[in-house]
């Protein structure tokens, strides 16, 4: 919600706290785009304001997501929240092998717990944070609707069919041996949707520019207005050092 509100930012569409103060803040971002050299000096204030808003929108998106991530939780949080949900049924059910299990369902129950911790559980709750990050301008019972209807027709749906693919090939693994491999091959490719969700995002990396630069100064701005500082005299050591002898020599004149 922030990256797509970024995108589309204006400076008219902000809020101040005070309305009396916009005037000062608008001339502040006009005289800063001139002083930066984004925008020409004879500008007026409507065109320095534009460049700002485009600024916004090409920088700030890409280095926000840089600096927090695109999602709350990152993938190895919820892949730990995960483990931790599901190990001790795991274990329960592994220490069936000292009571007659046999091993082959050992490895089936393992095949099975593993797509859940490391695509279903972390993919849920990321689709979770993006539909809820749509409407976060709903307040109240509005909002609690909102996200129930999100848990009824999203997330349980999802989670009922995964749980039900998996437990299929569960029950046919036990009994062939090409089960088993088909609930074997579900880990990587439930992986590659959690890669696919996670790690790959089209567009610009993280952190670049999507949109052209403003044209600022290499000297970091101050163009006309602002006066080089003349840099620092260089003493002259030789000057220094004839002035003792300049000294002694109008001493001795006075002498004689």
């Amino acid at each position: 919600a922030t990256a797509s509100w970024l995108e589309h930012f204006s400076v008219s569409e902000c809020r101040c706290f005070d309305e009396r103060d916009r005037p000062l803040v608008c001339r502040n971002i006009a005289v800063l785009m001139r002083h930066v050299e984004a925008v020409p000096k004879d500008s007026d204030e409507a065109a320095a304001l534009e460049a700002f808003d485009e600024l916004v929108r090409a920088e700030l998106p890409n280095a926000i997501a840089g600096s927090v991530g695109r999602h709350v939780l990152k993938y190895k949080h919820l892949v730990c929240v995960a483990a931790v949900t599901g190990l001790p049924d795991l274990m329960d059910k592994c220490a069936g092998l000292r009571h007659g299990m046999p091993f082959r369902h050992m490895v089936a129950e393992l095949f099975f717990f593993l797509p859940t911790v490391v695509a279903f559980f972390p993919m849920v709750s990321v689709w979770l944070q993006i539909w809820s990050r749509r409407r976060l301008n709903l307040h109240g019972c509005v909002e609690f609707l909102y996200l129930l209807a999100i848990l009824l027709f999203l997330v349980v749906p999802i989670l009922l069919l995964g749980f039900l693919v998996l437990s299929n090939l569960r029950s046919w693994s036990l009994e062939s041996d090409i089960g088993m491999a088909a609930l074997a091959g579900m880990t990587p490719i439930a992986g590659l949707g959690a890669w696919l969700t996670f790690g790959w995002h089209p567009g610009a990396r993280a952190g670049a520019s999507t949109g052209p630069r403003p044209n600022i100064s290499e000297r970091g701005g101050g163009g006309e207005e602002a006066e080089a500082t003349p840099p620092p005299e260089e003493k002259n050591e030789e000057d220094d050092d004839a002035k003792p002898e300049e000294a002694a020599d109008d001493a001795s004149v006075d002498c004689n």
